[in-house]
């Protein structure tokens, strides 16, 4: 063990000390005013002698990416025929939207003359819906959860409050 060692250590003193410049025949003699002349490359790493770097073309600065197309408009307050647009957001596995759902129903039957619109998030058409809705309102991420209603302009993230803003949008806009 202890020769190995000392040959390791022999390697390193001989191998070590000579020529580190890659094997491309580079002079490794003292700096000298012409930088050309004592070019080394390390790694593929150029750079002078005297520390200074060549200049290097830098690399193109590429196109910020364009937002992403939106497949939802939720800006539209009424339909073409004057009607209030309900936007609702749910999901089938969320508890909270099954516990939600017949007041939801209820509020639908009530108030035949507004155009309901329903979003499942446990479907891919309702989670894009979902994910432009947020982009366009500019939901902050401590409300990004369901149900969840827009209305008019308002959107109304508690689940307890909904049925009364909703139902006081509704009667505001309607009278």
């Amino acid at each position: 063990m202890k020769t190995l060692f000392l040959f390791a250590v022999a390697a390193l003193l001989v191998f070590g000390c000579v020529r580190m410049d890659g094997g491309n025949g580079t002079n490794l003699a003292p700096a000298q005013t012409n930088n050309s002349a004592s070019h080394v490359n390390t790694a593929n790493i150029s750079f002078y002698r005297n520390g200074s770097l060549p200049s290097v073309p830098a690399p193109p600065i590429s196109a910020p990416k364009p937002a992403p197309a939106t497949h939802y408009n939720f800006s539209a307050v009424t339909n073409a025929t004057g009607s209030l647009i309900v936007y609702y957001f749910h999901s089938a596995e969320c508890s909270a939207c099954r516990a939600f759902a017949p007041d939801m129903a209820a509020i639908e039957k009530r108030h035949p003359e507004v155009e309901f619109r329903d979003y499942d998030l446990s479907t891919a058409n309702g989670s894009r819906a979902y994910d432009d809705y947020l982009a366009q309102q500019h939901i902050p991420p401590e409300k990004q959860y369901i149900p969840q209603v827009f209305v008019n302009g308002t959107a109304t993230f508690d689940r307890f409050a909904i049925n009364s803003t909703l139902e006081g949008i509704i009667k505001n806009f309607t009278s």
